[in-house]
């Protein structure tokens, strides 16, 4: 068993929230308590640390907290919580907490509230040093207005982020251009609506289970070193050149900033993989690496399809995206007719929203009965386990 698999199959139990919520916050914990223990050497120019960001995004009271509430329990229960930085801060605070502790992780309830905060004046430039020490640089300095402060050093600045935001928020504050660079683009999307099953009242939380678990965070928490990749070097370098090769040629300019991380985000979450499997060793499998890929596939996939579906652009954007509603609500296969009138589009406009869809892959035209079409939605993914 793994720690991943077993705070998936764990939670499962407890909440009927989105599964792949479940996944992102053992990934989370996992990599936080990694922290600069545990680095990659074999990086483009500098070293690879675990760290990671993500953001998961369902529509109120789809249980979005928690998964977050869960991740940071057992990271408590594993007497690990001193990284564990408050929500709300001031730029100051946050400088002062991470001269002390630079291995920290913020659980984020609701993302709008901590874009809306660090954009006030007094934390002016917050998102830039985010933004700048997501590569672990070996020291940062930073100037506090604090007399017995000064000139702090913070070494090795190393931040775990697991958010959760409400997709209102998400589309009315999104622009595309956020993610050909800097803050965003270092996240991983998590968009689902799809709730798991029915749990109802859960009852008592079970105590050997969440000792196990935490158990198994203390053990990670001891990793020390460089994590060995030649048993997989060659065989991510052949998907690494192709990621690369379908980044040039096939995927849009607006999720550049996202997709050109893929590589990187492939090795942190193979040192995640690994740690949730084996934290006895520091040789990363072919397993490893296999899910590795496999997540970073997926949650770019969903992540670029929600962000092209649900966030619109513009009108033309919008009545594709009112389209796409459409067919969800007729179980993901609706009549061309009967998709016409719902829309109350003009008939040129509802062909143009069709056929840009169809182009991209976000729908499929069917022949029906005489000159009846349907239109009908491609299989999603199917959920991480």
């Amino acid at each position: 068993m793994t720690f991943i698999g077993d705070f998936y199959k764990y939670m499962k139990t407890r909440t009927d929230a989105p599964p792949d919520f479940f996944i992102q916050g053992a990934i989370a914990a996992l990599a936080y308590v990694m922290g600069t223990n545990v680095t990659c050497l074999d990086g483009w120019s500098r070293p690879i640390y675990p760290n990671m960001w993500i953001a998961i995004i369902a529509r109120s009271g789809m249980g979005k907290s928690t998964p977050l509430d869960m991740s940071k329990s057992l990271v408590e229960r594993a007497s690990l919580g001193e990284g564990i930085f408050p929500e709300q801060f001031s730029q100051e605070a946050l400088f002062s907490h991470m001269s002390a502790h630079s291995t920290g992780i913020l659980y984020i309830q609701e993302f709008s509230a901590f874009m809306g905060a660090i954009h006030r004046e007094y934390n002016a430039g917050t998102e830039q040093f985010l933004t700048k020490i997501y590569d672990v640089p070996d020291v940062e300095q930073r100037i506090t207005m604090k007399k017995d402060e000064g000139l702090i050093n913070i070494y090795k600045p190393c931040i775990t982020i697991l958010a959760a935001s409400s997709p209102d928020w998400f589309a009315e504050s999104f622009k595309g251009s956020s993610l050909r660079g800097g803050f965003l683009a270092r996240f991983m999307f998590c968009p689902n609506n799809e709730p798991g099953e029915y749990v109802g009242l859960p009852g008592p939380r079970d105590e050997s289970t969440e000792i196990g678990l935490a158990d198994h965070l203390r053990e990670v928490s001891r990793m020390s070193g460089r994590m060995d990749f030649s048993q997989v070097r060659q065989k991510f370098t052949e998907w690494d050149r192709v990621n690369r090769q379908k980044l040039r040629e096939e995927y849009s300019p607006d999720f550049g900033g996202m997709r050109s991380r893929a590589g990187l985000m492939v090795l942190k979450a193979s040192m995640i993989f690994h740690a949730s499997a084996d934290p006895s060793s520091m040789t990363i499998t072919d397993k490893d690496l296999d899910q590795a890929i496999r997540y970073v596939e997926r949650t770019h996939a969903m992540a670029e399809a929600y962000l092209s579906e649900e966030v619109a652009g513009d009108r033309y954007e919008g009545q594709r995206i009112k389209l796409l509603e459409i067919i969800r609500s007729h179980n993901g296969h609706v009549t061309w007719t009967e998709a016409l009138r719902e829309s109350r589009m003009s008939t040129r406009e509802f062909r143009s929203a069709v056929e840009t869809l169809r182009e991209s892959g976000r729908v499929i035209v069917e022949p029906g009965i005489g000159r009846q079409r349907y239109l009908r939605l491609p299989e999603t993914p199917k959920p991480l386990q």
